[in-house]
């Protein structure tokens, strides 16, 4: 079985290569079929955005396709304030970021905000097999919420390509950037944080092999 990462950004390709490790599926960039597509995400909710990705890519090349998308939301102000990034992580009043540019953006927001401020991903999940075979994964509050993570002020001096807010994001267990740790230092002594963790994992798992059927 084939398998197409609707998405331009090479670096979630990995994300499902680890979700789907040890099956007989293979993974397809956009890179293996040579395809470069332009999707308008036009979505109001990360959920909604993955599976207009997901069809894009899929009517374009018949092959089953999955995409994910993700909001950033703060916490201490409602989802729906005009302040919340949301889907728009990298549009920024209609403007596309560059990483540097997302970098001196949030930085700014985290400076205006003491230095720092708390926030969450909610990523979702599509998988379409065709057209009547679309399948749907959300993260939900107490999910997002195992992941939670600071916005600093001050970027680290490395930077994962595709990824900017690496630079920014920092552990709040542990006060150190995640681009200093590995991931046996995440939630150290921590056992339910890491329970939390596997649990969303397995979902993840569960979703992509029963709409797979693997």
């Amino acid at each position: 079985m084939e398998i197409l990462v609707g998405t331009s950004n090479l670096n979630k390709v990995g994300d499902i290569e680890k979700i789907l490790k040890g099956t007989n599926v293979n993974i397809l960039s956009s890179n293996d079929v040579n395809i470069s597509l332009n999707v308008q995400e036009s979505g109001a909710t990360p959920i909604q955005n993955a599976t207009i990705k997901a069809l894009a890519y899929h009517r374009e090349t018949g092959l089953i396709v999955t995409s994910m998308d993700s909001g950033l939301y703060f916490y201490g102000m409602p989802k729906d304030d005009c302040r919340q990034p949301g889907i728009y992580v990298r549009r920024v009043n209609g403007k596309e970021l560059t990483d540097e540019e997302m970098i001196e953006h949030y930085s700014e927001i985290a400076s205006l905000n003491g230095g720092s401020i708390r926030c969450s991903y909610y990523t979702g999940f599509s998988i379409v097999i065709d057209e009547n075979h679309i399948y749907e994964y959300m993260d939900d509050d107490e999910t997002a919420e195992v992941y939670s993570f600071l916005i600093v002020d001050k970027p680290h001096r490395n930077r994962t390509p595709g990824w900017p807010l690496n630079s920014l994001s920092v552990d709040e267990r542990t006060g150190k950037y995640y681009m200093d740790m590995d991931e046996s230092a995440y939630g150290i002594n921590d056992c339910e944080l890491e329970q939390r963790k596997e649990q969303r994992n397995r979902r993840l798992k569960e979703f992509y092999y029963n709409a797979l059927e693997i």
